[in-house]
């Protein structure tokens, strides 16, 4: 699909009187295409069509990357489920074009029709598009959504954690349990005394940064990070919004601990390495103590 960015996109919605809230709602479902984004939202017709055509494209998609058929005989269609940009640009040259699942609700469809979102039916379906050269640009935003399908899923294959190595040789040991389930991330500290311990809760990708997922067991608030890069940053907003999110008794009464979960071996030594030189504090409500935030990694590999 024809990619417009966020900013693009707002200009031609003010151009055409299409409110901000009802653009930038198909925007994050849809995808960057201005040309579909302005068909659903002045022909409410043609919405449930257009749902039903790319529930179609995502099952041809699959037989792409299960070598059931050939790119080129299904790119006509998959330009309404992937969006392709340059990417790795830089002053002087020319980005690498990448194709990507636009948004998450079309990486649903495909996992649909993948046949599941079970994690057997994920990690099947994140070794195929990790590998293949057409759709690498996808595979973080499919390992994300991986580690989140792994730790909540209620069929997991062997019911075991995921054991963590802590950056400093003094934090103790670490391992994330599987929670058969999962709760959406909110600022409502009622919501926390309606679960058994261990829980999942996750936050809205679109707004929060940094954290992808949130554990809590008796001992620990653990925040998960689910990365392919051996670097990456932690946005303070994210420890942040988990701060001021959580009731103080709940918060205090368990060790932070902030996993960067990655696919490889190599990744998560050089994440080591790099957060070993910078721990994550945070201030209280008074700035006047520091909350530190353990920091670990491990490896989850398809």
């Amino acid at each position: 699909m024809e990619c417009f960015s966020w900013d693009e996109m707002r200009v031609l919605g003010t151009l055409l009187n299409i409110s901000v809230e009802t653009l930038k709602n198909n925007y994050d479902k849809w995808g960057p295409s201005a040309r579909t984004l302005i068909r659903i939202i002045r022909t409410p017709s043609f919405l449930g069509g257009h749902e039903a055509y790319v529930k179609e494209i995502a099952k041809d998609f699959v037989k792409v990357l299960d070598g059931h058929t050939n790119l080129i005989d299904a790119m006509g269609a998959c330009h309404r489920l992937i969006a392709i940009h340059p990417s790795g640009t830089s002053l002087g040259k020319r980005g690498i074009p990448i194709g990507e699942i636009a948004t998450e609700h079309l990486n649903n469809l495909v996992l649909d029709a993948r046949g599941g979102r079970t994690v057997e039916k994920q990690l099947d379906f994140y070794n195929l598009i990790s590998s293949h050269k057409h759709f690498r640009g996808s595979a973080g935003f499919m390992f994300e959504m991986f580690v989140f399908t792994w730790l909540s899923s209620q069929e997991h294959p062997n019911g075991e954690g995921l054991d963590c190595t802590a950056v400093d040789s003094n934090s103790p040991s670490l391992t994330i349990p599987v929670c058969g389930g999962w709760s959406p991330f909110t600022s409502n500290p009622e919501d926390l005394g309606d679960h058994e311990t261990p829980f999942c809760l996750k936050p809205d990708a679109k707004t929060f940064p940094t954290i992808d997922v949130i554990i809590c067991t008796n001992d620990h608030l653990i925040t998960v990070q689910a990365t392919i890069s051996g670097t990456h940053s932690a946005n303070p907003e994210g420890f942040n919004l988990v701060f001021n999110g959580l009731p103080a008794k709940f918060r205090n009464n368990r060790t932070w601990c902030h996993v960067f979960v990655t696919d490889k071996e190599e990744s998560a030594q050089m994440l080591q390495h790099h957060w070993a030189r910078k721990p994550i504090t945070l201030s209280d409500e008074d700035g006047e103590k520091n909350i530190v935030i353990r920091v670990y990694s491990c490896v989850l590999n398809p």
